[in-house]
């Protein structure tokens, strides 16, 4: 046994069992949801982020939940008028897309009174998903 090098003692060691090899403890982490969407409800006017996948319904009032898009930024809920707008906007079918690839089209209106001509200039606007 003299003649055979390090390894190959090693080697029959961990053969015949006298040399057990562990392997690094990797603790288990708990990962949520791949990615969580904005959903907005327009009956409570709150907002929560839930998979896509995920029931759409309103924990608090149990109306339906609406997904918004990536660059949704929730109104304050005493902001009634900014409500109505975003609510406008969703059922004409706009969603609130991240548009940093988009710099050409025109932005999502600052006020309420703007959405109707906005809705009517824009019938072919990419961020029109539905309608």
């Amino acid at each position: 046994m003299a003649d055979l090098s390090k390894s190959e003692r090693m080697e029959l060691r961990r053969a015949s069992g006298n040399r057990v090899v562990h392997q690094p403890h990797v603790p288990l982490l708990h990962r949520g949801p791949a990615c969580l969407w904005p959903h907005a409800c327009f009956e409570c006017r709150k907002s929560w982020k839930l998979a896509e996948e995920a029931s759409a319904i309103c924990p608090e009032c149990k109306a339906d939940l609406h997904w918004m898009g990536r660059a949704f930024k929730v109104p304050r809920k005493s902001d009634v008028e900014q409500w109505a707008k975003v609510q406008a906007l969703w059922n004409a079918g706009f969603r609130f897309i991240n548009h940093t690839r988009w710099r050409d089209v025109e932005a999502m209106p600052e006020r309420l009174r703007d959405v109707e001509d906005f809705i009517r200039r824009n019938s072919e606007h990419p961020f029109r998903i539905g309608a």
